[in-house]
């Protein structure tokens, strides 16, 4: 495919990368939305492997009006809140979006309110989109409960007499079962005593069947596929939708705990876990300890 070809190239091929060919002669397919595949995608090309693209959701920006309406609000009103509280990058990109007043970035720098990411995230938010380096709050723990275990610890001896309020922008999921994730991480906020504030940021919705979803498909039913390297558990039920079956039928990597758990939660056996969730560098050495090429 043209575009594949296109995004081996600009990934290159990093000499001094020590998982460089840990992957040669591997078929990898993926079920990362096009969002934020090719960052996947890029990792598992360096490694030497081949990818077969299976995007099963799609990442979009809000369709009515009132959500829209109520994200710029968000954004307009940010300094009402203590914390922002990122649980994606995507999340990131779509309140960025409609900052039509440039805020957010003087408001991130002088931590009013101080903002929270996820990993890799952090870094986003200082190259992408100007945060003063060093105003990202980072949890050690790369996932949703790690922001509550952080905001826990900030404030375990504070005697607040107002209640901390977190903004939480979160995907609104359409069309597709929402997964525990989110619900969870807001409830464990609530039961910190932290006032949880939901705000849908963008759309996650099921890719419909196509061409490129066919091909792939077609390639895992007949054996040409390795491993299928999963990043969320939105995607496992929109593959066992293409598939109409729970079963996928090769080993499958999941990227971190929280995405193998929902996996599993959904039926399907989980073979490989990525410890490194706070990037997708992580998935790489998890794939190659499960095919035992470490």
């Amino acid at each position: 495919m043209p575009w594949l070809l296109l995004l081996s190239i600009l990934c290159g091929i990093d000499s001094s990368n020590p998982s460089e060919g840990i992957l040669n002669g591997l078929t990898v397919l993926t079920t990362a939305p096009p969002a934020y595949a090719p960052r996947l995608h890029c990792h598992l090309i360096n490694a030497g492997a081949k990818v077969v693209p299976c995007p099963t959701i799609e990442t979009l920006a809000l369709c009515s009006d009132q959500d829209i309406s109520e994200l710029k609000q968000a954004v307009n009103d940010i300094q009402s809140y203590n914390y922002v509280a990122f649980t994606s990058r995507r999340g990131i990109q779509a309140l960025f979006q409609h900052d039509q007043r440039g805020v957010l970035k003087e408001a991130f720098s002088k931590q009013t309110p101080c903002v929270i990411a996820l990993g890799a995230d952090a870094e986003a938010l200082v190259a992408n989109h100007g945060v003063e380096p060093g105003s990202v709050l980072v949890p050690e723990t790369p996932t949703p409960q790690g922001i509550v275990d952080l905001l826990k610890q900030k404030h375990y001896q504070a005697q607040e007499t107002t209640k901390i309020r977190v903004l939480c922008p979160v995907p609104k999921v359409v069309g597709l079962t929402e997964p525990s994730v989110v619900p969870s991480f807001l409830r464990a906020l609530q039961d910190a005593k932290f006032e949880a504030v939901r705000l849908s940021a963008y759309e996650t919705r099921w890719i419909h069947p196509g061409l490129l979803t066919d091909i792939a498909i077609d390639k895992l039913k007949k054996g040409q596929v390795d491993v299928i390297a999963i990043s969320s558990t939105a995607e496992v039920e929109g593959l066992q939708r293409l598939l109409a079956a729970t079963n996928v039928g090769v080993k499958v990597v999941a990227h971190g705990t929280v995405t193998a758990k929902g996996a599993k939660s959904l039926g399907l056996r989980v073979d490989g876990i990525s410890t490194d969730s706070s990037s997708f560098a992580g998935m790489v050495h998890a794939i190659a300890k499960c095919l035992g090429r470490q």
